[in-house]
């Protein structure tokens, strides 16, 4: 079924190394719609599937879950409720909820994937691992810092094991470095961004999906260690490229809003206004003028540009 499909996919990542999302969204709609005429299940299923991680991506979270959702339903009915393909949908769908802050929905929703693919015999999967990485980053929010850091560690001790999933192991020690920072150990910390960058570093720049968040890492390392100008180098760096996976999402935003406390603490209020102007256009955009996202922003600009007026 997957050799079938294979065009669908072909076709959709060749879509997403263009570089525009509202492109990639038109081409899973399109499929859907071709989908449905041709009432090819496994297609729909395919196509609701990617479009929940497509709209997870560019932070349009509640679209995410509903799309999900759709693809649970046709899992479970094409290929039963003990599949690894309904197992990914759950993991798909919990990873949104996590999202949402629904911290409770997607810790039971990772619990019921990592069962399915027992049962599936999918324990030693990339499936069954990303489970893990995502159980541990709920519990990362949750404060219950011993589970999360655990479950990074099986995740990890799985990836090397492996050896050939660069992408994937830096995106671990990027959540390692995390978790230990907020746990204190600053050492284990700062070893395991170096060792993200050094992975994604080895991957082509079309796997560099999530350096993003590495770069954002070790940013904030560098401010706090007061080395600003390579941090507002690395921030800069990362809304780059943020936007061009995803967008100016949700994620672009607050990377914007880090470049202008970079800024403003090197006294360059100027493109601290600069940047600031960028998130505000973000959330409103995202969340609309009112919610208390863009009004904050709005709020710390009126400051903001108060003082370079001054």
């Amino acid at each position: 079924m997957e050799e079938r499909l294979s065009p669908f996919f072909e076709q959709l990542d060749g879509v997403y190394r263009q570089g525009f999302p509202e492109a990639v969204e038109t081409f899973l709609r399109e499929s859907l719609c071709r989908a449905e005429a041709e009432t090819d299940r496994e297609l729909e299923l395919a196509a609701w599937n990617e479009l929940g991680g497509f709209f997870r991506g560019v932070g349009r979270y509640e679209e995410s879950l509903s799309a999900f959702r759709r693809a649970e339903v046709l899992a479970g009915k094409l290929r039963g409720r003990d599949s690894g393909a309904y197992a990914t949908v759950l993991n798909n769908m919990a990873g949104t909820c996590r999202l949402l802050h629904r911290a409770s929905e997607a810790e039971s929703l990772f619990l019921r994937a990592m069962e399915c693919y027992r049962q599936a015999g999918l324990e030693d999967s990339d499936a069954y691992t990303s489970v893990l990485n995502n159980l541990s980053l709920v519990y990362r929010e949750t404060g219950e810092l011993g589970k999360a850091i655990d479950y990074l560690l099986q995740a990890l001790k799985r990836l090397e094991e492996r050896g050939d999933r660069r992408a994937e192991l830096a995106v671990t020690y990027n959540n390692l470095t995390t978790l230990y920072q907020a746990a204190g150990e600053q050492d284990k910390a700062l070893l395991c961004v170096n060792r993200a960058l050094q992975e994604y570093e080895k991957c082509p720049e079309e796997q560099r999906i999530h350096y993003a968040a590495v770069l954002n890492s070790l940013a904030g390392f560098l401010c706090g260690q007061g080395d600003l100008r390579r941090a507002l180098a690395l921030y800069r760096q990362s809304a780059r490229y943020t936007r061009r996976f995803f967008g100016e999402n949700e994620e672009y935003g607050i990377t914007c809003q880090n470049i202008r406390w970079v800024y403003e603490r090197l006294g360059d209020r100027k493109n601290a206004v600069a940047a600031l102007k960028r998130a505000e256009a973000v959330y409103i955009r995202l969340f609309g003028a009112e919610s208390d996202r863009a009004r904050a922003v709005a709020e710390d600009l009126r400051r903001l540009q108060a003082e370079v007026a001054l």
